[in-house]
């Protein structure tokens, strides 16, 4: 009988030469005579690791733990193994117990960052990244996860600090991704052109980097130059993580994508047009799909769920197919797949190309109810509201104002509002609610879920007063007047300035002027406010 020890030292050098699946082996016949042997189990999972079979790698680790649940490593390896099979908060605990046992794990707090920004958590992932820079501020990926982190929770100096850090300290593509990474702060804090000459630079060296060419896309499409920004939007389909489409439909359709897409490529077509990110940009898009219709044989729109009603009942001459979960979809009735983003490269090249007219109106049903609940007007102007925009990677803190920085509205006599915000927004509604002579009008959230439900209310409002989310794009859809309040930097579709966005005719911008200056943005609406008659 071979000595355990050779076999496991010969197990070793296979791995050390990169021979995974015969260390294995050798490891197998091991345990088998010594099925205690915790060193081996240990190698036997990170081989597993090397050859992706991570379901494989998780009963090695656990057997190491209960022989030895004080070893750090361990953990950590186990945390990996969950991360990479898909179970990111699962990793998250196990890195913790590692943590716990030896905190001074620089590499293992930098990747307990990573997975806590994708559990959309900033604030823990900036105190994991901060840990592990306190341990070796050597490492180039925790100054990335700490900027990304801040950028998150809109401390845009800060993330750039940190990205300036990251940079110092990396070297060949490394570089073009931070450079990558520089531009979303940048582009909020309203430098667009310093982006585009930033991401020129890493293109240069690196020019097929998708992420840096996308995000120039952004830019550029802030700036009105709609040529050149839509060709580097098309990037984002060869970027892991861009579509809201479900991993199985995405990764289905994704090869047979009409990319660039020109009028010519989609004349005459029977043509699939899928959805890509948030309902919002739905919305936004939706107004170009009659250009589509007019020159195409036939057309069917893949939709958000909430969205089929609206879309239906606006454009009878298009096929609407709402998708909830994955979709199987008989591809053979179609001769080409594009985007819905995809249409602007097709229809939206110049400013001359957006009319910014409504097209989209809800079913009399919707516009009908809503008109009776909501009763007579109590106030010369009846004012739809949302003041909460964003989520934990789209910069909420950023696009969003509490309500009671709202009062200097709220309280006006000639004014009666009208929740449209969603969410859970119950409490902070009867905190407001409290202090104010004429409470908010609000209505049961499943009650305004689909969009046709929510376009009939915000039609029975004189305006709508609201932040940078999904409502603005509705309101300007159906063509109702609305008051826009945005951050510095805002998002390409409402450009880089300027009182209008090319998309909607009935919708103005009011901008901040300097970080955070709400104040003066609400002072701006309450004249506009002033100056409307009623409807």
């Amino acid at each position: 009988m071979q000595d355990p020890a050779q076999q496991y030292d010969e197990a070793r050098q296979l791995a050390r030469d990169g021979k995974a699946q015969a260390a294995i082996e050798a490891l197998a016949k091991l345990l088998e005579t010594n099925p205690d042997n915790t060193p081996a189990w240990a190698l036997m999972g990170r081989q597993f690791m090397q050859l992706n079979a991570f379901a494989a790698a998780l009963p090695c680790f656990d057997r190491v733990i209960a022989a030895a649940p004080t070893d750090a490593g361990i953990h950590i390896d186990r945390g990996n193994a969950l991360y990479r099979s898909g179970q990111t908060l699962e990793a998250v605990e196990a890195y913790d117990r590692g943590l716990a046992i030896d905190p001074n794990l620089a590499h293992a707090q930098s990747n307990k960052a990573r997975l806590l920004i994708e559990l959309h958590r900033p604030r823990e992932a900036l105190a994991a990244a901060n840990a592990a820079l306190a341990r070796n501020d050597g490492l180039v990926q925790a100054w990335r996860h700490r900027g990304y982190a801040e950028y998150c929770l809109d401390l845009l100096p800060q993330a750039l600090e940190s990205y300036d850090a990251a940079l110092a300290r990396a070297s060949g593509e490394l570089r073009a991704d931070i450079l990558s990474d520089m531009a979303r702060p940048m582009l909020c804090m309203g430098r667009h052109q310093e982006v585009i000459g930033l991401l020129d630079e890493s293109l240069a060296a690196h020019p097929l980097d998708n992420q840096a060419r996308f995000r120039r896309g952004e830019a550029r499409l802030a700036m009105h130059d709609f040529a050149g920004g839509w060709d580097d939007y098309e990037a984002r389909w060869l970027l892991s993580n861009f579509s809201a489409l479900p991993v199985q439909t995405l990764e289905h359709l994704r090869g047979i994508l009409v990319r660039d897409p020109t009028p010519d490529d989609l004349r005459g077509q029977r043509v699939l047009v899928v959805r890509e990110q948030g309902v919002g940009d739905e919305i936004m898009f939706a107004g170009i799909l009659p250009d589509l219709r007019a020159i195409a044989a036939s057309v069917t729109v893949l939709c958000e769920q909430r969205l089929a009603r609206i879309l239906s009942h606006s454009m009878p001459g298009i096929e609407v197919i709402p998708q909830a979960g994955e979709v199987k979809i008989d591809l053979g009735r179609f001769d080409r797949v594009v985007g819905i983003g995809s249409l602007g490269a097709a229809f939206r090249r110049d400013l001359a190309a957006f009319s910014g007219e409504p097209y989209l109106r809800p079913t009399p049903e919707a516009a009908e109810r809503w008109w009776t609940r909501l009763g007579p007007k109590r106030a010369r102007l009846r004012i739809g509201l949302s003041w909460t925009g964003g989520g934990a990677r789209t910069r909420r803190a950023a696009r969003s104002i509490p309500l009671e920085t709202l009062m200097p509205l709220l309280t006006r006599s000639d004014c009666e509002f009208v929740s449209l915000q969603y969410g859970d927004v119950e409490a902070e509604l009867a905190r407001t609610d409290a202090v104010l002579a004429r409470p908010i009008t609000r209505f049961p959230a499943a009650e305004l879920n689909d969009f046709d439900d929510l376009a009939g209310l915000t039609q029975a409002m004189d305006v709508v007063v609201t932040v940078q989310t999904a409502l603005c794009h509705l309101a300007g859809a159906i063509g109702r007047p609305g008051l826009v309040m945005i951050p510095i930097g805002a998002e390409w579709r409402y450009g880089a300035e300027g009182d209008r966005m090319p998309w909607y005719r009935s919708l103005g911008l009011l901008r901040q002027t300097s970080d955070g200056g709400w104040p003066e943005v609400i002072a701006r609406v309450g004249q506009k406010l002033d100056a409307l008659p009623p409807d």
